[in-house]
């Protein structure tokens, strides 16, 4: 028997620098949680970037390439096993990417799973975790502002989730949905310096706010980025970013199984 805790993997290069936000915000939970006196205090992270292997989300969603996303993620999902088995101890993986959820992506990827099971690794479901925070936070007839990418907003990956439970969800107009998803872009390229796309995402927050939102729902990671980067008053956002840092640190403490070969 194992008596560490889970490891826990952050599936990343989508963007590349949203995931490693991801990894900050699960070392500054474990510094809250566990007031960390060294580095051997701190939970076992590993953190996957394969971006040149993972299509663009949105493309795929718009027909713009033909491989799925989730054959490349999946197969992460496969070698975070074979190192379950070399350290004896259970992943949990984190998606790090709201657009991967939009159901042509990931009922791929849950096909995939249920044709080759993985025994000690396991995956949360970013969409269903925040939604799962936001009902706790919201009534029937709130309204919640949602920013995220183009192909995201379509397939409805959230929005469908959250009108079932009664909420009322605001979007940008096309023109401003359009500038958005262009700043998410730039923001892949270059994330710390495209200030005027930092800005573009700013304002999109500040518009819906105008609106009538109640909060705003970070539904893509770059916008989790920028958002932190500048310090937006947290009391007016909901972001999944670190909804599942905390839900992974959560997991990871908890009892595990013993580990089987």
């Amino acid at each position: 028997m194992v008596s560490k805790n889970k490891i826990i993997a952050i599936v990343g290069g989508m963007g590349p620098a949203s995931g490693e936000f991801l990894q900050t915000l699960l070392f500054e939970e474990m510094r809250t949680k566990l007031c960390i006196q060294n580095d051997q205090e701190y939970l076992d992270t590993i953190h996957c970037s394969f971006g040149s292997e993972i299509p663009d989300r949105t493309a795929f969603l718009e027909g713009k390439t033909s491989l799925n996303p989730a054959v490349p993620v999946f197969r992460i999902f496969q070698q975070l096993e074979v190192l379950s088995y070399a350290y004896k101890r259970p992943i949990i993986g984190c998606i790090s990417c709201n657009t991967f959820f939009a159901p042509p992506i990931f009922n791929q990827f849950v096909e995939l799973w249920n044709q080759t099971p993985l025994q000690h690794v396991q995956y949360l479901n970013l969409i269903k975790h925040t939604a799962n925070f936001i009902f706790t936070q919201f009534q029937p007839g709130d309204k919640v502002g949602l920013l995220s990418t183009t192909g995201e907003r379509k397939l409805k990956v959230y929005q469908n989730t959250l009108e079932e439970r009664g909420l009322s969800i605001l979007h940008l107009d096309l023109k401003n949905q359009k500038k958005l998803h262009q700043a998410i872009y730039e923001v892949k390229r270059d994330p710390f310096h495209a200030y005027k796309s930092h800005k573009t995402i700013l304002d999109a927050i500040s518009l819906l706010l105008s609106q009538g939102a109640q909060k705003v729902l970070l539904g893509c990671t770059e916008i989790s980025l920028v958002v932190n980067q500048h310090g937006f008053n947290s009391s007016q956002h909901i972001d999944p970013l670190r909804i599942i840092a905390q839900a992974s640190f959560k997991d990871a403490l908890l009892p595990a199984e013993s580990f089987t070969c």
